[in-house]
């Protein structure tokens, strides 16, 4: 459905009680992103529908016309598609097309799941059949990114829900308060050449660095399994540099 806003998106009204873009009674049709194309002057929408992602354009963002799908079947249910174009570190200009699925089947994470390639208007096509994974860890999943502001060909901002849906209702928080998850610090994300491809890399926002009120230097550190560091705190943040002599994962 279309809702709009006439006080800056302070507030939103729905323009019609009709869909503008039809779920026709498909099972998975859900979390729809909307970017604008700048090459051809018109609006995207991409939806999540189960193993793909359909892929819909719009001059006016009330007509729509189904263009394409993009089809994994091999990453689970497909959830929170995005598409955006970003400036790599050697200067030439990419598509992303991500979506946060399971890449448990695989050995990998669940988590936000990428492929860079290019974008016609209609079609993605991804450089490689294989999406790489932005979060090696268990806990971002749901992501959403937007542009910087002040750099939006070169940078992006993302945030994601910390938690993962093998888990999500066992957590203690959710029988006492009906609460699981929060959402991520806000990371900033770039698009760099490692050679033979492009990968992004993030890392946590530099406005977060005037935060830290008290510093601790622990020295090295030798891990064997668990280890409980020698501090105790409300919040804290770790800053390291790992090195390993035999590891399995």
């Amino acid at each position: 459905f279309l809702w709009y806003s006439i006080d800056g998106g302070r507030t939103f009204r729905p323009d019609g009680d009709q869909p503008v873009i039809a779920g026709d009674g498909r099972r998975n049709f859900r979390d729809p992103k909307v970017v604008w194309d700048p090459d051809h002057q018109r609006w995207v929408a991409l939806i999540a529908e189960g193993d793909r992602v359909s892929i819909s354009t719009s001059p006016d963002l009330r007509t729509w016309t189904r263009r394409s799908e993009f089809v994994d079947t091999g990453i689970g249910t497909i959830e929170c598609p995005d598409l955006f174009r970003i400036r790599a570190d050697d200067g030439t200009f990419h598509w992303v097309f991500g979506v946060s699925a399971n890449g448990f089947a695989t050995g990998e994470p669940a988590t936000f799941a990428y492929w860079t390639g290019s974008f016609d208007g209609e079609r993605f096509t991804p450089d490689r059949t294989a999406p790489q994974w932005l979060d090696h860890g268990f806990d971002w999943y749901g992501a959403v990114t937007w542009e910087d502001p002040s750099a939006p060909d070169d940078r992006r901002y993302a945030i994601a829900w910390m938690n993962n849906w093998d888990y999500a209702h066992s957590s203690v928080t959710w029988p006492s308060d009906g609460f699981t998850g929060t959402d991520s610090i806000t990371r900033e994300i770039r698009l760099v050449s490692d050679g033979t491809g492009y990968t992004l890399a993030s890392q946590p926002v530099a406005a977060l660095q005037q935060y830290a009120t008290v510093r601790h230097e622990l020295g090295d550190v030798a891990v064997d399994g668990f280890r409980e560091l020698a501090y105790q705190g409300d919040a804290y943040e770790i800053t390291t540099r790992v090195s390993w002599q035999t590891a399995q994962n």
